[in-house]
């Protein structure tokens, strides 16, 4: 387990250097470190096998077309799976990094983010989404700066390593909505409503879609149902209603952010056991690697470094509870240099 603390903090920190001394090659380093941490791991992560599997047959394969290709190109180049982890966790990561270089005013916060707080995990599992995932992220400042081609190219890439990004056309017109505190309420709802009506039976009516209904299936960071991971988040979501027109005061890109976060919070919190809602919601799951920046920055210095401890506990935490399900079987770290066949 100490490995993950270790490389992962590393990395952060020199993320933190990076931003302080304006040294580019301390960000590269800190990119690589991460994407040859994930790359080189050998059977770690729930779908280590499904992807030896993909990799072996994949002449007969039928998933996504770019995904297929990177495979095949690797399996004629005479090299092993190895490298097609390899290749995906330097082409996630590269893209999250340069998503966060773009959009964060804090790189040290918003790479501790997504290293501690459930991505980087979930992007040793959800390959193939977690690269269309990494290409929305970067895509947020097509959405910021209105350029709906471009955005919508991001997103057709995406979709051809995962074809649930397709559904991502309509957050262009989603996110710069002005919803403002009405998210209190709309939230209220999402989370309450499923002790009440009973969600799964309604919508396992639609011909087709009862399959994609269990219960538990959504262990957000290792624990039952929505998990703690969740909850916490859902907690951070709340906070930061309280402080929505400071932190939209200090930030016109604030406002995006906020909408794809609270997202997230609905689509898990309402649709808990609808699995397609719940893989879509990781999509917008990501928009809090930027709003945590925002969020700080509403208090002031002594305020801010109380914060900062907290937070660093907090990504501690649920690194430690993601460590620790035995389900994951992220534990030990195993890892493997060799990428030829």
């Amino acid at each position: 387990m100490l490995v993950y603390y270790l490389v992962l903090f590393f990395s952060s920190l020199l993320a933190f250097f990076a931003e302080v001394t304006k040294r580019n090659f301390l960000w590269i380093i800190s990119l690589l470190t991460v994407s040859l941490f994930a790359g080189l791991r050998y059977f770690v992560g729930i779908d280590y096998e499904s992807y030896t599997f993909i990799f072996a047959s994949i002449a007969d394969s039928t998933t996504e077309p770019a995904f297929r290709l990177i495979n095949l190109i690797i399996f004629f180049l005479g090299l092993n799976v190895q490298f097609v982890f390899l290749i995906s966790s330097l082409i996630t990561f590269t893209l999250l990094y340069k998503g966060i270089k773009r959009n964060s005013d804090n790189l040290f916060l918003s790479v501790f983010t997504l290293l501690f707080c459930g991505f980087f995990i979930e992007s040793l599992n959800i390959i193939r989404q977690y690269i269309a995932i990494a290409i929305f992220f970067y895509a947020i400042q097509y959405i910021k700066s209105k350029k709906l081609i471009k955005y919508a190219l991001c997103i057709a890439i995406a979709s051809c390593f995962h074809y649930s990004a397709i559904l991502l056309i309509v957050a262009y017109f989603i996110l710069n909505i002005n919803i403002g505190k009405l998210w209190f309420i709309i939230l209220g709802f999402a989370y309450l409503l499923p002790f009440i009506l009973p969600i799964p039976t309604i919508f396992g009516l639609i011909p087709g879609y009862d399959v994609y209904f269990s219960l538990g299936s959504n262990t957000d960071n290792g624990s039952a149902e929505l998990g703690i991971g969740f909850l916490s988040k859902l907690l951070i979501g709340f906070s930061c209603l309280f402080f929505y027109n400071q932190i939209v005061n200090l930030s016109k890109d604030a406002k995006i952010y906020l909408n794809g976060f609270f997202l997230y919070l609905f689509l898990l919190s309402f649709f808990r056991d609808f699995m397609v809602m719940v893989r879509l919601g990781y999509y917008f799951n990501v928009f809090l690697v930027l709003l945590i920046p925002e969020f700080f920055k509403v208090f002031d210095r002594n305020a801010r470094i109380v914060l900062y401890v907290l937070f660093l506990l907090y990504g501690f935490a649920l690194l430690s509870i993601s460590l620790l399900d035995e389900q994951a079987k992220l534990v030990p770290y195993n890892y493997q240099i060799n990428v030829l066949e």
